[in-house]
């Protein structure tokens, strides 16, 4: 295969859904998020995105109930809905001096015990010093344990519905808010059960989201809308606080207040609005506000030694915030469900950089793939099913959905916002695909639905390249373009899957799933279309239609499980590629032409070149359909995106192979030289050590066997095992009883299993790794061996009692 050639890709990034919903924890250094996701709780790096380790197994058939850090930040408490409580250790960071094992793992499962509640634990909490632990169930009641001595301290009951807070105040009490506004408040010291409950406040009518301490005070906030304040000395209500909102998280604030002064004394709230507030409870005012979005926050999270927030989101989406402007620093996408297409946007400089996914959400995602955080683009109203980025301007994108709408975009890097340049109605039925023209002279649009019917729209009129009105200029009317179709013609007759455009704009292929492709003339002065003649071939739908940059054909993906290319001349099939054993959704050319690179329903990608019309690669990519695929221009990268909800970069490991097969090879000419050296000089001991370090059966079968034969040494064999180390010893064995089982070797193999017998006493043989197992693997041949010789042995005892009977009849015999 030539050298240029693709042979093989390898996952380098993986992008994949880490968080659907819960609680999170997030460390005091603010490194580290710890996210539920189904079954396992995940671990990512806040600065560059990248997964960690894994708590628990995605095949246990419980769900993560609830998650909780330690202060300390040493050990993480997971529930599950199987009632079942785990208790992992984290490794801490090594000190700058100290040694690391190669094989340490981040994280060990220390312990595990039934919770003894009877309905799952839905909130958990640590006191300061992470010596107990306090769960709060759906049960209505509330279990602490001592995590140091092992077992449950006291269980505290008399709540009329599920925990949904708990705080300890020290050691010596628990205070607990319950999801009908009620918050009960416990002495820990008490020993009778029945006067263990301090004080009981209904205060609040809805549910308790946030319990805070602070100078011996407790803020309790709610779904009420409210917030109340008690006194935790005299068990009085101080005040109670309107936050006009119903709150669904509630913690101290850090940051600055209006004045710029520390934010020590202030509150944070989230909530159903997607803002963030901070309150002075003194005043009983919110003094700073931010929307960050727009949609519910579920979840706040304070870093003090960051100086930032965590906003959860309703959608499972992990929002970084600033403290002291209280503005986004950067967004994690928790779950992306379906990925739908992808693109690359930006310009020169940032190229290949930003990543565009549409996903069955009507919010595009722009990741950054240096981090991998991520940006949402609202703008349509129902899910984006494809998108496409201009050749001609790399910070132009468009986007079709099934809201019937296209929306053109423009990435501006300098301000690092999204900007709506452009939206085009006229489609009656879901845009299934968009494309740009390449060259960009005209400037123009192509879209086909599944309305049967394919649009050319004229975007001479768009000011891409223009500065955009302030905000304060900018009316409804003029916020965005509305386009034009200069043609519209009905191009098949059923769905629409997919469209491409030549590489000299003259023409356009579109797709469907009448098992049709057609091909359409563009007239670039007018920008209508003109039938240039159908393709036929497949016998079921088309999913996708790709033009060669290089010759003068198009590669087609189909239901029918090939992958076909057809000849723009005459529309005759030139190649058909079968192999797949599901669906073919998409097909690209890659190296310069010379490769396709096709994916299915079922996961695979398939590697082909087109010369010899073969498969050279199949690699398992994901685990159902694949509607996404994105090669670099140079081939160099891959992103895949389907509907297991990953999101794959793959790496082209081709030329890394080839240096290390290479490699390799030259490695074993030196050392079957060598191993050649050292047998002609008769070092036998010195060739058997190194048979053994290179892992070659039959290359140390082959010096064995000299060693046998070696005339006037009967020890050589002996001596050489003798010079050997443990474990060298015992591979032998290992490879002795693979000899062991073919006759014609079976004298070597048992000649070395006695050599080893007799040179080690049984105590010594006891300390060889697996010694049990080596020697049971040599009984059942060597069994069978002995049967062999014995019957060979009587054999040839009848032949020679034959023989000297027959000399004795010649003797007796007269002459």
């Amino acid at each position: 295969m030539p050298a240029d050639l693709v042979t093989n890709f390898a996952i380098t990034r993986s992008v994949e859904a880490f968080f659907t919903g819960g609680q999170v924890q997030w460390t005091r250094d603010g490194q580290t998020l710890f996210t539920p996701c189904g079954a396992v709780v995940k671990s990512m790096n806040v600065d560059t995105g990248a997964p960690g380790f894994t708590l628990g197994s995605s095949e246990d058939s419980s769900s993560v109930t609830s998650v909780r850090l330690a202060p300390t930040d040493r050990f993480i408490v997971v529930a599950y809905s199987n009632l079942l409580i785990k208790q992992y250790t984290i490794a801490q960071k090594p000190e700058p001096d100290e040694e690391v094992l190669p094989n340490a793992e981040a994280v060990t499962l220390e312990r595990q015990w039934k919770s003894q509640h009877r309905a799952p634990i839905m909130v958990m909490e640590f006191c300061d010093d992470a010596s107990l632990l306090a769960t709060g169930s759906a049960d209505f009641s509330i279990k602490v344990w001592n995590l140091t001595a092992q077992y449950c301290t006291h269980t505290l009951t008399g709540g009329q519905s599920v925990v949904t807070r708990m705080v300890f105040y020290d050691t010596d009490a628990l205070a607990a808010g319950f999801a009908e506004g009620d918050v009960r408040m416990w002495d820990l010291t008490v020993k009778d059960s029945a006067k263990r409950l301090k004080v009981e406040w209904k205060a609040h009518t809805s549910h308790v989201t946030g319990l805070v301490l602070q100078n011996d005070q407790l803020i309790v906030a709610s779904r009420d809308q409210t917030a109340t304040v008690f006194d935790l000395t005299t068990l009085k209500k101080l005040k109670t606080v309107p936050l006009f909102e119903a709150v669904e998280s509630f913690d101290s604030a850090v940051g600055v207040d209006e004045t710029g002064g520390p934010a020590a004394a202030l509150f944070a709230s989230v909530g159903e609005e997607g803002t963030l507030k901070l309150w002075d409870l003194a005043t009983g005012r919110a003094v700073r506000t931010a929307k960050l979005v727009a949609n519910q926050v579920e979840q706040l999270l304070v870093c003090r030694e960051r100086n930032q927030y965590v906003l959860v989101t309703a959608d499972h989406n992990l929002l970084l915030v600033d403290g002291q402007s209280l503005q986004a620093v950067k967004q994690f996408v928790g779950f992306n469900d379906e990925i739908l297409d992808v693109a690359f946007v930006g310009d020169e400089s940032e190229r290949e950089r930003c990543l565009l996914v549409a996903t069955n959400s009507p919010e595009l995602r722009l990741y950054d793939r240096l981090d991998w955080s991520c940006k949402l683009i609202p703008g349509h109203s129902d899910s984006v099913l494809s998108i496409d980025c201009a050749p001609w301007n790399r910070q132009i994108f468009a986007s079709g959905a099934k809201d019937n709408a296209v929306i053109v975009w423009r990435n501006s890097s300098k301000k690092k916002e999204i900007e709506k340049l452009s939206k085009a109605t006229g489609h009656t039925n879901s845009v299934s695909a968009v494309k740009f023209g390449r060259l960009g002279k005209p400037k123009f649009l192509l879209t086909v639905s599944h309305d049967t019917t394919l649009k050319i729209w004229p975007l001479n009129g768009v000011a891409f390249g223009e500065a955009p009105k302030k905000k304060a200029e900018r009316t409804d009317a003029d916020a965005t373009e509305t386009l034009s179709a200069s043609c519209t013609v009905v191009a098949h007759t059923k769905d629409l899957t997919a469209l491409d455009v030549s590489p000299n704009d003259r023409l356009c292929a579109t797709a469907s799933l009448d098992k049709t492709v057609k091909l359409w003339h563009i007239d670039l002065e007018r920008l209508t279309f003109a039938s240039a003649g159908a393709i036929t071939g497949h016998k079921r739908g088309v999913w996708d239609v790709r033009f060669s940059d290089t010759d003068q054909v198009v590669a087609t993906a189909s239901g029918d499980c090939t992958v076909k290319i057809f000849a723009l001349v005459d529309r005759t099939c030139v190649k058909t590629f079968e192999g797949h054993p599901s669906a073919v959704l998409q097909v690209r050319f890659l190296s310069g032409g010379q490769q396709l690179l096709s994916a299915d329903s079922g996961g695979l990608l398939k590697l082909w070149t087109i010369r010899s019309n073969e498969c050279t690669k199949t690699i398992e990519a994901h685990d159902d359909k694949i509607w996404a695929l994105l090669p670099t221009a140079d081939s160099s990268k891959v992103i895949t995106g389907g509907s297991d909800a990953r999101l794959l970069v793959w790496d082209d490991v081709s030329e890394k192979e080839r240096l290390e097969a290479e490699k390799k090879r030259s490695e074993r000419v030196a050392q079957e030289q060598q191993l050649a050296n050292l047998l002609e000089q008769n070092r036998f001991t010195d060739a058997l050590r190194l048979t053994l370090k290179l892992g070659r059966p039959f290359s140390a079968l082959k010096v064995v066997e000299q060693l046998v034969a070696l005339e006037g040494d009967e020890n050589a064999l002996r001596s050489s095992i003798n010079d050997l180390k443990i474990d060298q010893v015992a591979l032998l064995l290992e490879y002795a009883s693979g000899w062991n089982t073919n006759s014609r070797n079976a004298h070597t193999a048992q000649r070395v299993l006695f050599e080893v017998l007799s040179s080690f006493p049984p105590a010594k043989l006891m300390d060889f790794p697996n010694i049990k197992g080596l020697i049971e693997s040599f009984l059942p041949y060597t069994q069978r061996h002995f049967e062999r010789l014995s019957r060979a042995k009587q054999q040839a005892t009848f032949l020679e009692y034959t023989w000297q009977r027959m000399r004795l009849s010649d003797i007796d015999s007269p002459r």
